[in-house]
């Protein structure tokens, strides 16, 4: 059962808000990002944990604050985390192993697009290429990540090569998303991981 139209919408507002981590991940040194992501997935997984064993006063915090917009799966009696602690190693990964502008090109758009492209597929998605994908909200998801990663290189001032190996990352990307399920990698993660590696290579 998918959450409603406003709650998906709160919950990809939320999801934009993480866009601090890019100003973070660019503007502050290689150890302070490190500590300060691998402290945030740390406290994220306790959080979450205690949600879900129902403990005080971590279930009754995390409800109050992201109840709400949680899905059916990230409430099932399984434990499994949420999209929001995956987005917290995304930029735990993104600070270890990439560079920073490698890092801040990749998170922006997992951010940008998996919103553009879960807000757009949700309202006006017609035509299904998976069970809960459209050409719709993919062809927005391409779109907006061409953008993110074209503006990106014209303020990183990169080189021809990274243009083009972001753009093709977006293609990879957007397949990554696509079948999320199949590969079974949170898209948060998935996102970042192929768009960091294609563009280090």
């Amino acid at each position: 059962m998918q959450i409603s139209y406003k709650s998906e919408i709160e919950r990809k507002l939320l999801h934009l808000s993480s866009l601090w981590m890019v100003a973070f991940l660019y503007f502050f040194p290689y150890l302070p990002s490190v500590i300060l992501f691998g402290s945030l997935v740390i406290l994220g997984i306790i959080f979450e944990y205690g949600y879900h064993k129902r403990l005080r006063p971590f279930y009754f915090i995390y409800k109050a604050f992201f109840g709400n917009i949680l899905r059916s799966s990230e409430r099932s009696k399984k434990f499994q985390l949420s999209g929001g602690v995956y987005v917290l190693i995304s930029a735990f990964i993104a600070a270890v192993f990439f560079t920073k502008e490698v890092g801040c090109i990749a998170m922006t758009v997992m951010l940008i697009s998996d919103t553009f492209a879960g807000l757009i597929g949700r309202r006006i998605g017609k035509y299904k290429i998976t069970e809960n994908k459209t050409i719709e909200g993919t062809t927005a998801f391409v779109l907006s990540g061409f953008f993110v990663v074209i503006s990106l290189c014209l303020i990183f001032k990169a080189d021809a090569v990274m243009y083009i190996k972001g753009c093709t990352s977006i293609f990879f990307a957007a397949l990554a998303e696509l079948y999320e399920k199949r590969i079974k990698i949170d898209d948060n993660l998935m996102i970042v991981l192929v768009i960091g590696i294609i563009l280090s290579i």
